[in-house]
């Protein structure tokens, strides 16, 4: 009901490279699959309106905006794919903090040679968290709290790195200028399907009018169609659209079907990422939204077109990792599942891992057989 399918690379073998022709296949394919009614919910300016018709016009616009990421990575992360993909759509500028205190010398060699990446670690960021505003803001007192650990500390450790990077940009010390910033995960692929033009991020982003501050692209859901896949980026073809870009009653009819016996539409997030102005008084709100402070009369722009794709659960070891390595103390293993798809599937873990009798004789079988039986499941 709510799937449709692309293909972000030509093939795992070929070295990653969009040209414009295979730019717009992929526009085709995409507006073919997404035919229909698009009405967003959100009561900010909408991309089907005729307001934002004049808002934007991407006739003889050069393409000079320059648009970043920031984004937070594990060091043993092969994020290559990911960079060519975002540098074909127009990134001109990379922000990877590492979650880690320090980084293997290979991979700061790697990344010292890449002119349009600047990395750092969390030993670099964590200090910023004693001069940080977002502690006091209401929003982030429910990820607050002792001990942290599990989806909180990942929560505010990212958004201290936002907004560390975002200081970072606007003191001119890395000498990078960027007008629009993402912040995103390296599991997710920005996908600006905007009008008839080519699928270049920058020149969308810079022929919006001023008074637009910011864009969410709400999120797709990678579909995966088998258990594991070499590269998810490129395995996995099919994704459940976001309920915005499903037309409302549609969506009202179907969505129990589709949902099945999961209580939400999606198994993760369902309410996008977004970009922003760079301007002095930008600051992240949690991992999906940002805000101007001083700047309150710009608007909020959520795209019925553009998503993020967004691969989370695209592969059944990345799975079975979001709580199998939890941070938190044993009587807090819970701040290690948040969403309802975790903790079923932690609890069916537990039954078939922990619960199970010790047999030390016959190990290999056993865990053969109870992998099988969670796989199954």
């Amino acid at each position: 009901m709510a799937t449709l399918r692309n293909r972000p690379f030509k093939s795992k073998r070929q070295k990653v490279r969009l040209n414009v022709a295979t730019l717009r296949s992929i526009l085709c394919m995409l507006l073919i699959s997404l035919i229909g009614s698009r009405r967003s919910t959100i009561t900010s300016v909408d991309s089907t309106t005729n307001d934002f018709q004049e808002q934007v016009s991407l006739r003889n616009i050069e393409t000079t905006t320059r648009v970043g990421i920031v984004c937070t990575a594990r060091p043993q992360s092969d994020l290559q794919s990911w960079l060519d993909y975002h540098r074909a759509i127009g990134i001109s500028h990379f922000f990877i903090v590492f979650d880690a205190v320090e980084i293997p010398l290979s991979v700061q060699q790697r990344y010292r040679r890449l002119r349009d990446v600047t990395f750092f670690t969390s030993s670099q960021t964590q200090p910023w968290g004693q001069n940080s505003d977002i502690f006091h803001l209401k929003r982030m007192q429910k990820h607050i709290n002792a001990p942290m650990c599990g989806v909180d500390r990942v929560f505010i450790q990212q958004t201290l790195n936002a907004e560390f990077v975002i200081k970072e940009i606007l003191s001119g010390k890395r000498g990078v200028r960027l007008d629009w910033l993402f912040h995103i995960d390296t599991d997710e692929l920005i996908f600006p399907l905007v009008g008839s033009q080519k699928l270049d991020v920058g020149r969308f982003l810079g022929s919006l009018s001023k008074s637009i501050g910011r864009v969410v692209f709400p999120n797709h859901e990678a579909v995966p169609e088998r258990l594991n896949n070499v590269d998810p980026f490129v395995d996995v073809t099919l994704f459940r659209r976001n309920h915005k870009h499903v037309g409302e009653e549609f969506y009202a009819k179907y969505k129990n079907i589709a949902k099945r016996d999961n209580p939400r539409n999606f198994l993760g997030y369902s309410n996008g990422k977004s970009a922003a102005r760079v301007l002095d008084d930008l600051r992240p709100v949690g991992v999906h939204n940002f805000e101007h402070i001083r700047s309150a009369g710009l608007k909020e722009l959520t795209l019925a077109d553009g998503v993020i794709l967004h691969y989370g659960f695209a592969d059944y070891s990345r799975v079975i990792g979001r709580f199998a390595h939890c941070d938190c103390p044993k009587d807090f293993t819970h701040k290690c599942k948040r969403l309802p798809f975790d903790m079923e599937l932690a609890h069916k873990y537990d039954e078939l891992y922990l619960l199970r009798p010790n047999n030390n004789n016959n190990n290999f079988t056993t865990n053969t057989l109870l992998e099988q039986a969670l796989q199954r499941w």
